[in-house]
């Protein structure tokens, strides 16, 4: 679980200390010290951010998500006495206040008292959101899965993409009859694979390439020497992943795209090794293209935020290329 600090979470500190920095304030007395309360707002403000930024940010993501409740219960007590302590220490210093008839346990109780009364509702706040943002990052990971099933199913039933292959395999029996069956052996063989990780959330990067080649066989009997795919693999590992058809979104899209010829061909250039599957290529997009709202692009991209910390890389300055974080466990 990973708890990342946000634009709204500033917003919510903005407001929250618009309010609180005045309130602190009201009913000193800046005629006998300006210092004495500017330096007890500053102690308030820091160690409220240092009980937010451990609670909130290291300790909930470590041990809420295993279910060490107690444990976590008992180390955020301990934080906020330990924490609370040093916060009373420094605001009784700064007052010319003296540590008396003060036991132990009576210094750990305003310790923690200290934290409550000063960090409380800003860690509530917090607490809150990041709930309710973990409940709409689930939400869409639901609707970005059912997405990505209805993409691939419309994938093995698109009558355009069957019509295309079939129209190719027609134009191949009479003269070459024995590469019309290759043909229709790879065209198979991708159905095959779709249909057998569609409920997938990841699945082995060597059979992400298999499918790949034959998903390249095909374009390239299509369109001839127009769109050229050269493949480097470097990957030693034998336990990466890739979440599924992942490939055929971005060599999809170099097609869809861009138009090539024998004398301009569009080449795409796939490169793999242990961390990234990078695929780049020439640009030279279509006047009379239809209208693309980039759809399986930004699922492909919410797919992979549901499964790593690795964004993945977009660069369009000189050739077009699309960097793939490779994943080893699902995170």
């Amino acid at each position: 679980m990973k708890i990342q600090f946000n634009d709204s979470d500033k917003k919510i500190l903005f407001l929250f200390y618009a309010f609180a920095i005045p309130i602190s304030l009201y009913g000193r007395d800046f005629a006998a010290s300006i210092r004495r309360p500017i330096f007890d707002t500053t102690i308030y403000i820091v160690f409220s951010l240092m009980l937010l930024y451990v609670i909130v940010f290291k300790l909930f993501p470590r041990y809420f998500p295993q279910k060490k409740v107690l444990k976590l219960f008992l180390l955020i007590t301990g934080y906020m006495m330990f924490s609370g302590c040093i916060e009373l220490y420094l605001y009784k210093l700064n007052n010319g206040y003296q540590w008396k008839g003060l036991t132990i346990p009576n210094l750990l109780m305003s310790g923690l008292d200290t934290s409550l009364e000063n960090a409380g509702i800003l860690l509530g706040l917090f607490l809150g959101k990041k709930f309710y943002d973990a409940q709409l990052d689930i939400q869409k990971g639901e609707q970005a899965m059912k997405e990505n099933e209805l993409r691939l199913l419309k994938s093995q039933i698109d009558p355009h993409f069957l019509f295309n292959n079939l129209n190719t395999v027609d134009s191949m029996i009479d003269s070459n009859p024995v590469l019309a069956k290759q043909y229709l052996n790879r065209l198979a063989k991708l159905y095959r694979y779709l249909i057998t990780i569609k409920d997938d959330e990841v699945v082995p990067l060597e059979d992400e390439l298999n499918f790949a080649k034959d998903y390249i066989f095909l374009l390239e009997q299509r369109f001839g020497e127009a769109y050229i795919f050269e493949l480097e693999n470097n990957a030693s590992e034998d336990d990466l992943l890739i979440p599924p058809a992942s490939l055929q979104t971005i060599l999809e899209n170099v097609v869809k795209h861009n138009i090539g010829n024998k004398n301009k061909p569009i080449i795409a250039k796939i490169k793999i090794d242990n961390r990234s599957v990078v695929v780049s290529n020439n640009i030279n997009l279509k006047t009379d293209q239809k209208y693309s709202n980039g759809t399986g692009l930004k699922n492909l991209i919410a797919r992979f935020k549901l499964l790593t910390e690795e964004p993945i890389i977009i660069d369009s300055t000189e050739t077009y290329s699309i960097s793939l974080p490779i994943l080893k466990s699902v995170d």
